[in-house]
């Protein structure tokens, strides 16, 4: 029996499929069964799987969706570990080889993941990439508030499928999130933050669907909350949810439909208004996805236009949220805005972000690391032009010798 099952459900993605094949084929790690799950597809799909290789099954079924072909693959496997690749993603070569040892050698532990790159079509890193871990004893909390997993960064003894039971059916997204939150119920599950699998980024996708899939997050988050004497602010985590869809809408570039959701957000956990990260969040909004926090290619003052333009509405609406908010809500945007541009070296632009945030918070003049990049923008800001005025005369200089 093998020890690994590696499960690829597959629907009309034959143009990938081979090559995600061939990243489990040539792993380091030998001691593995490839099941493919074909889900009913119209494509090429059954050509493109090898049937003379014994390392690969094939199992074609009708058309039941994703959470269906997962299932059905878990339920043939025949190893005692279980790992979960979609078609159009890939695993790097060492991915089981390190999954595996480190699956055995953390003590107790039920589950394993991993980091991950971001690739687009032509399997081209893109900028974005995760090598977040938690603490096994804060994953639920953390899952809570957003998905930060994708199904082939995941590792996990086969027990762990048969005692959470089977994907969700009636999700049409977010069903590995309901898996992953389950697991972090019942089992130990680990992170390392090797970046061991390559995630494709297609158009298309539910992803680009904001409203679709905020219907199935609420209908995960409906499974999980209340959850009684835990302290968890159930509001907070919806409030998160919508947060999310929000930052959809602005990589669609739907402005109005962002703000929406936006607004639902501030209605819920006005609070959400007083952290920077809510709003780096939104400014780093605008770049599509694989791109997000990649501050080379973001358009900073389109960001900064929309998202400004969003807070004024909300503040302007009148009974959107409590007036007090209002203050902190600035300083936390210009927060976030200042650390953008001094990001992009725009260091005058940050100072003058960082000087809006404190009139709009004195408090954060107690804060010694707002200070201390305060005092850098400063210095950095003087230099800068005195750099670029040198750079200027020697290439001025340059020019000069070469045409003598």
């Amino acid at each position: 029996m093998p020890e690994v099952s590696v499960i690829i459900p597959a629907y009309n993605h034959a143009a990938y499929l081979s090559k995600a094949l061939t990243s489990v084929l040539t792993q380091s790690y030998k001691d593995f069964e490839v099941i493919v799950v074909d889900d009913g597809s119209t494509d090429d799909t059954p050509s493109v799987v090898p049937r003379n290789n014994s390392k690969v099954r094939y199992i074609r079924q009708e058309n039941h969706g994703l959470s269906a072909s997962r299932n059905t693959g878990i339920r043939e496997a025949r190893g005692r570990i279980i790992g979960l690749l979609d078609a159009d993603d890939l695993y790097e070569p060492t991915f089981l080889e390190r999954t595996v040892r480190l699956l055995k050698e953390k003590r107790a532990v039920d589950a394993l993941y991993c980091g991950y790159q971001f690739v687009d079509d032509s399997d081209q890193p893109l900028p974005y990439s995760s090598s977040r871990t938690v603490p096994p004893d804060s994953l639920f909390r953390t899952l809570l508030f957003g998905n930060f997993l994708v199904p082939a960064c995941v590792l996990a003894y086969k027990r762990c499928y048969e005692v959470s039971g089977p994907f969700d059916t009636t999700l049409r997204a977010a069903e590995d999130w309901d898996m992953w939150l389950r697991f972090s119920q019942t089992f130990k599950v680990v992170g390392t933050r090797e970046k061991l699998v390559r995630y494709r980024i297609l158009g298309g996708s539910m992803s680009s669907d904001p409203d679709k899939m905020l219907k199935n997050r609420k209908a995960v988050l409906h499974k999980y909350l209340p959850a009684e004497g835990s302290g968890i602010d159930s509001d907070a985590v919806y409030a998160a949810a919508y947060l999310r869809t929000a930052v959809e809408y602005l990589q669609c570039r739907d402005e109005e439909n962002a703000y929406r959701y936006f607004e639902y957000m501030c209605r819920l956990a006005p609070g959400l208004l007083t952290f920077e990260e809510t709003f780096y969040e939104l400014l780093c909004g605008i770049q599509p996805r694989g791109y997000s926090g990649y501050v080379a290619t973001l358009k900073i003052a389109d960001s900064e236009r929309v998202v400004g333009a969003m807070l004024r509405r909300l503040f302007t609406d009148g009974e959107a949220v409590p007036g007090h908010y209002h203050d902190f809500g600035y300083s936390a945007f210009y927060y976030a805005l200042g650390k953008l541009l001094y990001a992009k070296d725009q260091f005058r632009h940050a100072r003058t972000a960082f000087v809006k945030a404190v009139r709009f918070n004195s408090r954060l003049a107690l804060s010694r690391t707002f200070l201390l990049t305060l005092l850098k923008c400063q210095l950095l800001a003087r230099a800068t032009p005195a750099a670029h005025d040198i750079r200027g005369r020697r290439k001025t200089a340059r020019k000069r010798s070469l045409s003598a």
